[in-house]
């Protein structure tokens, strides 16, 4: 498809006694080409793109735009005069776009105080630098594409932006404005309670500037969406922190749907971020505890005691404390008086932890019985 053709159209019609029956067909092409141009970007300045092999007068339809994407400029008279041209004799079209001199402060993008101002380079930027306004204002646009956004991480990252004027060359370059990108994120905030107790899990939402739209919570196996204060639900919507670019949202699960594991749903619209009804998936695990009592006698070197827990995900230990009383530190390993075993998850889910209590805390206990 280099060069111009005129093709056939044959086709055969019973109905109307046609056989063969041929129709050409052009298939025009055109070519365009631009030069690069030194200019200096205190004064008026035009660029030209030339289409070649053109008819006659056919001229095309010439688009300018900054950037690939971007929308197709206009002659406004006051950034741009564009003219479309005609075609001369020798099948050539110029097409000219005028920038004015009022066009732009040039506007330096880069990622770090001191680092080299980027570029559009078509694989991690683009970069337009934006016209002015009537009203006096440019916004200049840093595009980072998806192969750079890929090595970034939230909840937020910070381009730093600086300017200089054309219209007047020998100005310095501005200080350098902080422009920061806010990563949407949802981290979920799962909990593993003692079986019938209360349990609250929470939703950490990330890189909001803007309060969140709706927030609601959805009950284990598509249950339904839960009303709090309703059967002993009570969830808080929370409150934006501009500080951290966070809300946290949170939910209580009351102790009748605590006897089992259950995964809710924390359902969030940030119209922000353009996210609808945007779900994830938290969980709310519970462990089991039991013991039995156990016969020792006091005159014999060292005792032990065991506490089960149940119900845990392999390799998944919890941390167990033992006390002398509900009110009591900790108790920890002396090697005097305790020594004591956490005790490793079995492919059951089950997790013994022992206390063995030394001979000279037996010394100072009495029967008949001690917890």
């Amino acid at each position: 498809n280099n060069a111009d053709g005129t093709y056939k159209c044959v086709v055969t019609s019973s109905e109307h006694s046609k056989v063969n029956d041929e129709t050409d067909v052009e298939s025009n092409v055109f070519t365009m080409t631009s030069a690069e141009k030194d200019v200096t970007l205190s004064i008026e300045q035009t660029l030209i793109c030339t289409i070649s092999n053109l008819d006659a007068g056919q001229p095309v339809v010439v688009t300018w735009r900054e950037t690939a994407d971007g929308d197709p400029l206009t002659g406004d008279g006051t950034n741009y005069d564009i003219v479309q041209g005609t075609v001369d004799g020798d099948g050539d079209q110029n097409s000219i776009l005028t920038i004015k001199q009022n066009k732009i402060s040039y506007v330096f993008w880069r990622e770090t105080t001191n680092g080299d101002p980027l570029s559009s380079d078509g694989t991690n930027y683009d970069i337009a630098q934006g016209t002015v306004s009537a009203g006096g204002i440019q916004n200049s646009v840093l595009t980072i594409k998806t192969p750079k956004l890929d090595t970034l991480s939230g909840p937020s990252f910070t381009y730093k932006c600086s300017a200089r004027s054309s219209q007047y060359p020998e100005s310095d370059e501005s200080t350098q404005l902080d422009v920061v990108g806010n990563v949407f994120g949802v981290e979920p905030k799962g909990s593993e309670v003692l079986s019938g107790t209360l349990a609250t899990i929470s939703c950490v939402v990330t890189g909001l500037t803007q309060v969140l739209d709706s927030v609601s919570w959805e009950k284990p196996n598509n249950g339904g969406t839960i009303s709090s204060d309703a059967d002993g639900f009570i969830f808080d919507n929370g409150q934006a922190d501009f500080g951290s670019n966070t809300q946290t949202t949170t939910l209580i699960i009351p102790i009748d749907q605590t006897a089992s594991d259950g995964t809710y749903k924390c359902v969030v619209t940030s119209n922000e971020h353009n996210k609808l009804n945007d779900e994830t998936e938290v969980e709310s695990k519970v462990f089991t505890m039991s013991t039995s009592p156990k016969s020792v006698d006091l005159s014999v070197v060292d005792q032990t005691l065991t506490c089960t827990i149940g119900n845990l995900d392999a390799g998944e230990a919890v941390d167990v404390f033992w006390r002398e009383t509900t009110n009591g530190d900790p108790l920890s390993s002396d090697g005097t008086n305790y020594d004591i075993a956490q005790g490793t998850v079995s492919a059951g889910g089950i997790q013994n932890s022992v206390l063995t209590i030394k001979t000279p805390k037996l010394d100072t206990l009495s029967g008949p019985s001690f917890t």
